[in-house]
């Protein structure tokens, strides 16, 4: 099997495709968690005792008959340069499993959400770590924010710093440096509304 080497560690190309997979399967776990934990207009008397709902690491109190009503579907594309009949260049959107992911691919995520419930889901965030050998480049909402230490703090990228190795001494973060992408929806999604949400990488 041909390996791609990233950053001194080899990593095969089907490691990659299976990364950006595992990637698309986080998204919806970290947005389905916080549809969870977002107030309902219309509470539903319960005498069963509160349940604990295990996310990951962390975890969640919610009412057992509280379900989230946004649903969401996460997907990663690899945009390439094609040329048609004519000589005439395009860009082209191909999944993991169609091609042979090598260093400088440029990768899209996209996350589509779709209020299925009847009532506005207010309180709404979602949440994607940058995987391994992904480097971030940008993201397409302009109110989303990002952190460039494993979530600890958030902001836009022009406002963090990191250390240059010096517990005293920062810098200005850069897209390299960024760890999590994350979406706080302003505003109440509306029964029946759908979107999506998006940002890019490229391969180490």
């Amino acid at each position: 099997m041909k390996t791609l080497r990233t950053t001194n560690v080899l990593v095969s190309k089907t490691a990659i495709s299976a990364i950006l997979v595992l990637l698309a399967g986080q998204s919806l776990l970290a947005a389905s968690a916080a549809a969870a934990a977002a107030p309902i207009k219309k509470p539903v008397a319960n005498t069963q005792p509160a349940k604990t709902i295990p996310v990951k690491r962390a975890a969640i109190t919610r009412s057992a008959q509280a379900k989230p009503a946004v649903n969401l579907t996460s997907t990663v594309f690899i945009e390439r340069t094609e040329k048609n009949a004519a000589g005439v260049e395009k860009k082209v959107l191909k999944t993991p499993a169609q091609i042979s992911i090598v260093p400088g691919d440029r990768v899209i995520f996209i996350l589509d959400y779709i209020n299925q419930g009847t009532e506005p889901a207010a309180g709404f965030q979602a949440t994607n770590p940058i995987p391994g050998p992904i480097q971030f480049t940008s993201v397409r909402e302009d109110w989303a924010e990002v952190s460039v230490d494993s979530g600890v703090n958030w902001g836009k990228l022009t406002a963090l710093s990191v250390s240059d190795g010096s517990p005293v001494k920062l810098r200005p973060a850069n897209a390299a440096d960024v760890t999590h992408v994350r979406w706080i929806f302003p505003a109440a999604i509306e029964a029946g509304k759908k979107g999506s949400l998006s940002y890019t990488g490229v391969v180490k």
